[in-house]
């Protein structure tokens, strides 16, 4: 038994350390952190204001949106902003049709909220990931620079 519960312990430690370091906000992204507004920011600073935003807003997860719809976790992966949903979908009989109606919703109030629309025109892109009660992938939304243009926002 202690073997198990050192094991355990050990494995929880190891997976806390990596997550830190994993939304750790590097040292050359520091100013971006500091910084109360994107102002001045260019794509070349794309990486570090998804790692700053993912950081930030990792702080609040798990965070109920609706009664069927839990934001999971925010990660970053260069200038990629991952949310990922897990949502209760039992009732759903055509997700093909779901995936479309949040696509819209989803891409218009990221491409017309001036925070989310400033880090994209800077070059980061949202994606978001919907996973099932079962935790299945479901579907994926980018969005991103050329999708808020090619929908006229």
């Amino acid at each position: 038994m202690k073997f198990i519960l050192k094991k355990t312990t050990v494995s929880l430690l190891l997976t806390s350390i990596f997550t830190s370091y994993l939304l750790a906000v590097p040292k050359e992204c520091q100013k971006i952190k500091d910084a109360n507004s994107m102002d001045g920011l260019t794509s070349k600073d794309s990486r570090c204001l998804a790692l700053v935003i993912a950081e930030k807003k990792s702080e609040t997860t798990p965070l109920k949106i609706d009664k069927e719809t839990t934001l999971t976790s925010v990660t970053a992966s260069g200038n990629m902003i991952i949310h990922d949903f897990n949502a209760i979908l039992t009732d759903v009989r055509d997700i093909k049709s779901l995936e479309s109606f949040m696509r819209k919703g989803t891409i218009n109030s990221n491409c017309t909220t001036p925070p989310s629309r400033a880090a994209i025109d800077i070059g980061a892109e949202f994606i978001l990931r919907y996973y099932d009660e079962k935790n299945i992938h479901q579907f994926s939304i980018a969005i991103n620079k050329e999708v808020c243009e090619k929908a006229g926002l």
